[in-house]
């Protein structure tokens, strides 16, 4: 069974799910995908779901879910014969919505090729957000390093959100770029190639009505202090 550690963003994570395909409705399939869902110290998780799509476009409910893993991680779901992508993901409250700080998700979509074995294992490694981040928090080639605080309107620093990062001034689906959730100062640092763009928040992903914008940004060079506020609305 191969093993997949799978820790990069979300930026495909990140959909909302369909209902659960059930095993009476399968039960006449003869495909079936396994494996066990692990964190990032290797330990079982217990709860989480494997998410299938028949394309690699992701940003969408699923064709069909897994069961929750069981207290070993192991999950189990049957397919129609064929080619799909999966990702899993644990989410601390029940419900397939966006995720939120807590919520933990394996990144890339795994592409799965069923068609020439009746069983298929793959495994996954979910991790949050931050975690998630956390390992991949380095320069990439020709990119920038955007670092600052989000914090509300007197100043005070925010928990439970993140930064983002859009090309156009509004936001559909995923961003272009986001960092993890913030540190409990409100921190956030951002790595992105050179240009302009908008630069946001929010509490969700994908962020939906949770963003709020900023203002716009020019990322010419690597920048400290580039704070965001987040203004509540006005009543």
């Amino acid at each position: 069974m191969k093993r997949l550690c799978l820790f990069s963003l979300l930026v495909y994570l990140f959909a909302l799910a369909a209902p659960a395909a059930g095993p009476d409705a399968l039960a006449a399939e003869k495909s079936l995908l396994t494996g066990k869902v692990s964190d990032a110290a290797g330990r079982p998780v217990e709860g989480a779901m494997v998410f299938v799509y028949a394309n690699a476009s992701v940003r969408r409910s699923a064709d069909f879910m897994s069961p929750p893993t069981d207290s070993d991680g192991v999950y189990r779901v049957f397919l129609p014969a064929g080619r799909y992508w999966a990702v899993a993901r644990l989410k601390k409250t029940e419900g397939v919505g966006p995720l939120m700080p807590g919520d933990k998700h394996s990144g890339d979509p795994v592409e799965v090729d069923l068609t020439s074995e009746n069983e298929t294992g793959v495994d996954f490694t979910v991790a949050d957000l931050k975690e998630a981040m956390g390992m991949r928090e380095k320069p990439r080639e020709g990119s920038v390093r955007i670092t600052g605080r989000i914090t509300d309107e007197k100043g005070s620093p925010l928990v439970g959100v993140y930064a983002v990062v859009c090309k156009r001034k509004e936001l559909s689906g995923m961003p272009d770029y986001l960092s993890a959730w913030v540190d409990d100062d409100g921190r956030y640092a951002l790595y992105i190639p050179k240009g302009k763009y908008y630069l946001g928040s929010a509490v969700a992903v994908p962020p939906g009505d949770s963003y709020v914008a900023s203002g716009e940004i020019t990322a010419d060079a690597d920048k400290d202090g580039v704070d965001i506020v987040r203004k509540t609305a006005r009543k």
